[in-house]
């Protein structure tokens, strides 16, 4: 489906409103504060929970535990005052967490009334020795309603960011460049950054009151990550994200608390990259051995048979449809809440009874009895329903253009409007893919002229002001101004708004203008037109101005919005010419720990080079070989994942400065967010990103309803 209906920039204000909303956005969105300049450090390599890893305040720089890979110093900012304010922004707050559990301990009246009934064990049986102590105080009750339009329970739904997900190892830090503990309370890495001592917090249990032990990671290790069956019934190639210098990582339990993982090479980034965020993990990280060994054909010979009477193709298979809690709401988790009922318009979860934090007054978390995940797939639905105060919590369906709709109906709705950034390094970019299978075309995409070319004719200041109200930053994709990389000559690079030098640049490869058609024409005489599918989620009027751009200096875009299981296949069978997607993983949690938009990704995201990506993730068993420059990338990326040096960072980000291997357009957009008036504990501004869990750091299992 071509893009038929041309967005101008009059019509779009004038449909918009722009004034009015503009100035209403301006009153709400702070900009973030600048990013400290990182400097050399003496840091302690363990961290415990008594003592966690604290982020300096802004105005000087962090020091962060060895153990979570000498993360990016940068601070990262608290929210910030409105524009027209002088008022400083706040400064990062040292850390979420406690050292001293409270004398008094209290739960939620609905689970007290359970221990009376003799239903569940008393508070002190339920908690670790040493829970987590947040430095939070609320209120016990309330259900909170939210909406999603996910088959998924949990991971990409309101729920994830509501605290139904968050059983991680460790926990992202404030300023999202360290570590803090979570379910373990104390993680050491050697000196050598090849072996992680982790210690599980004793006592800690899961949903179900089993207890929560090495044995769980064992398992995990055994009959997840190694198990050939399993793994190949998994979605994706997790693998790699465990793998160091060819080599698996090693597994050893020390005791029922203590365990291992041994690297054949260094690896500082682990702790923070795979255990405070999930990054090659999915859900809770460990499984529940207990519950799990019966799907598994290991400990039960009659599971193949069972997994065929159910419907299943395999045992590993129907094991790993029992493993993952939004195809199965029975298997135990560590998050704060559970899953009560599924039906087909909507999911409940009840308050996970076992859960392992406490606020400042000794009181268990979660404060809420419970949340109510409508399912609307429509969503235009979910924003007016939204705006009616129909949930407490909105996430989808909401658009910086309809801001002053949403102030307007705060009063009517009881709801706040709150306007997060987006946390990218481009709202919206850009992949030619240089492994297309069409000779002519390869070819233009490997010239650099082409990618200059195609980057300058895009009106980027125009895009700002027309799509985000000019409370963007107009850039070419670059690291986030918070990462200890991020350099404004990499933002600039190409980015300025040029058609003439478009035109003189693609004059230069000898792709002419056909004057009757007013496209370029390729060496063949084929006109100009790339066809693709892109990610429905993102935004259509920033597509369409692109394209309009593009379509001035002769190249026709034609981009079809489908859903991602679509465009999945299509990538892994190099069919799709080009890939267009959201601008992530540019903040120093996750840059340039996997290739991605600065080097080709063996993924659904980008079409940047699929052939290429599979040579890399395959150790060249399969794919094709790339280039020499983009085989200097990989080894970058290779090189800082074994040694944190930013000066690897740099050689890639100035690598696609230059090369604009990716396009981009509009970093750290606003992103409105509805809560319920009543709603406390919640952040007027954060980062609504991947990189940062969307506001993780923040404790969303602390939202409470002061009424």
């Amino acid at each position: 489906m071509s893009v038929v209906r041309r967005l101008t920039r009059r019509s779009f204000l004038a449909t918009a409103g722009f004034s009015s909303v503009g100035v209403a956005l301006l009153a709400a969105c702070g900009q973030p504060a600048p990013p400290t300049a990182p400097k050399p450090v003496d840091t302690p390599r363990t961290v415990d929970a008594a003592k966690p890893a604290a982020p300096a305040p802004a105005a000087a720089a962090t020091t962060a535990p060895a153990a979570a890979a000498k993360p990016a110093e940068a601070a990262k900012p608290a929210a910030a005052a409105p524009a027209a304010s002088t008022k400083p922004a706040a400064a990062v707050p040292k850390s979420h967490l406690l050292d001293k559990i409270p004398a008094n301990l209290s739960e939620a009246p609905i689970l007290a009334e359970q221990v009376k009934a003799g239903k569940l064990p008393p508070l002190k049986d339920r908690l670790p020795e040493e829970p987590v102590v947040l430095d939070r105080k609320g209120k016990f009750g309330g259900t909170m309603r939210t909406v999603g339009n996910s088959k998924d329970l949990f991971i990409w739904t309101p729920v994830k960011y509501g605290g139904g997900m968050h059983g991680t190892p460790l926990r992202l830090a404030p300023d999202l460049a360290n570590w803090v503990p979570n379910v373990l309370k104390h993680l050491e890495m050697s000196k050598d950054f090849k072996t992680l001592t982790a210690t599980i917090r004793k006592g800690i249990r899961w949903s179900d009151g089993q207890p929560h032990t090495a044995e769980d990671w064992k398992f995990w290790y055994d009959h997840v990550l190694t198990d050939n069956d399993v793994h190949s019934a998994l979605l994706g190639p997790i693998r790699q994200y465990f793998t160091v210098g060819g080599e698996m990582m090693k597994f050893e339990k020390v005791d029922d608390f203590t365990f291992k993982f041994i690297f054949a090479g260094p690896i500082p980034s682990f702790p923070l990259v795979n255990f405070a965020h999930v990054f090659g993990f999915s859900h809770d990280n460990a499984v529940p051995a207990h519950y799990l060994k019966q799907f598994h054909a290991k400990y039960n010979d009659k599971a193949a048979d069972q997994a065929k009477a159910a419907g299943f193709e395999s045992w590993a298979t129907w094991f790993v449809s029992k493993k993952e809690p939004d195809q199965n709401p029975e298997v135990p988790r560590l998050g704060a809440y559970i899953i009560e009922s599924v039906a087909p318009n909507a999911v409940t979860y009840k308050r996970n009874p076992y859960f392992w934090m406490v606020d400042a007054d000794g009181k268990q978390l979660p404060y809420l009895d419970g949340m109510t995940m409508e399912r609307v797939d429509d969503l235009v639905a979910i924003e007016a329903k939204g705006v009616a105060g129909n949930y407490d919590f909105v996430c989808l369906g909401l658009s910086v253009k309809n801001f002053k709709t949403y102030k307007d109906a705060e009063a009517r709705g009881g709801f706040k409007t709150y306007t997060w950034k987006s946390g990218k390094g481009a709202e919206m970019l850009f992949n030619f893919n240089m492994n297309y299978p069409d000779e002519a075309w390869q070819k233009v995409f490997r010239d650099v002229r082409f990618r200059r070319a195609m980057s300058v004719a895009i009106n980027r200041d125009e895009i700002n002001e027309v799509v985000f109200f000019g409370l963007g930053t107009p850039a070419q994709l670059t690291a986030h101004p918070t990462s200890r990389a991020y350099k404004p000559e990499y933002a600039k690079a190409w980015a300025q708004h040029d058609p003439e030098l478009a035109n003189k640049l693609l004059d230069e490869i000898g792709l002419k203008m056909d004057p009757a058609t007013k496209l370029r024409t390729l060496p063949d005489g084929r006109p100009m037109q790339i066809a693709f599918d892109w990610n429905n989620t993102q935004s259509v009027a920033l597509m369409e101005m692109v394209s309009e751009s593009w379509r001035k200096i002769g190249v026709q875009v034609d981009a079809k919005p489908v859903l991602r299981p679509v465009i999945r296949p299509k990538v892994y069978a190099n069919q799709l010419m080009m890939s267009a997607w959201g601008g992530d993983e540019v903040i120093d949690t996750l840059l340039m720990r996997r290739p991605k938009w600065f080097a080709p990704i063996y993924g659904d995201e980008s079409t940047w080079a699929p052939l290429w990506a599979r040579w890399y993730v395959t150790k060249g068993k399969e794919g094709e070989e790339p280039i020499p420059e983009v085989k200097q990338l990989y080894e970058w990326f290779d090189k800082y994942a074994e040694t944190d040096d930013v000066q690897y960072v740099d050689n890639l980000l100035k690598s696609q400065a230059e090369n604009v291997w990716t396009i981009g357009t509009v970093a750290d957009a606003p992103v409105p967010l509805l809560f319920n008036k009543d709603m406390k504990n919640v952040p007027e501004s954060d980062y609504w990103v991947w990189d940062g869990l969307s506001g993780s750091a923040n404790y969303p299992e602390a939202w409470y309803f002061d009424r």
